[in-house]
């Protein structure tokens, strides 16, 4: 379907733009450790993962309160999909593969789910 099309095109593309930019970011020891700290937390590498968790939890805020939880499950099982198929599509080339991205997605997720006020709010509590 389109929307499955649409989550795993932002999914792929957030990944691939993360991986550029953790590509891009200085070697190991070129910063110093309490610089390294600083910057762990606005890693702009990440920036497309966490954005990403927004706007899911956006899209899933915005829909009707008997499909949130649903649609939440769907995204998440697209999400899980995706990684799937990219890890093993790494591991048949005999390349490593870094999970960092898919990690910081799942973060992200549930740190906006620990938030008051989330997407899933009544929703959650009522199962």
């Amino acid at each position: 379907t389109v929307t499955k099309q649409f989550f795993k095109a932002l999914l792929r593309l957030s990944v691939f733009r993360a991986m550029q930019a953790l590509a891009t970011r200085p070697p190991a020891g070129s910063v110093s450790p309490a610089e390294a700290e600083q910057k762990q937390f606005a890693n702009p590498a990440y920036v497309y993962m966490d954005s990403l968790a927004r706007l899911v939890l956006l899209i899933v805020k915005c829909a009707e309160d008997t499909k949130k939880v649903y649609l939440f499950h769907r995204i998440l099982d697209m999400f899980v999909e995706v990684l799937v198929q990219e890890h093993d599509a790494n591991r048949s080339r005999g390349a490593d593969w870094d999970q960092r991205p898919y990690l910081r997605i799942f973060i992200s997720l549930l740190n906006l789910l620990s938030t008051p006020g989330h997407a899933l709010a009544g929703t959650i509590d009522a199962l």
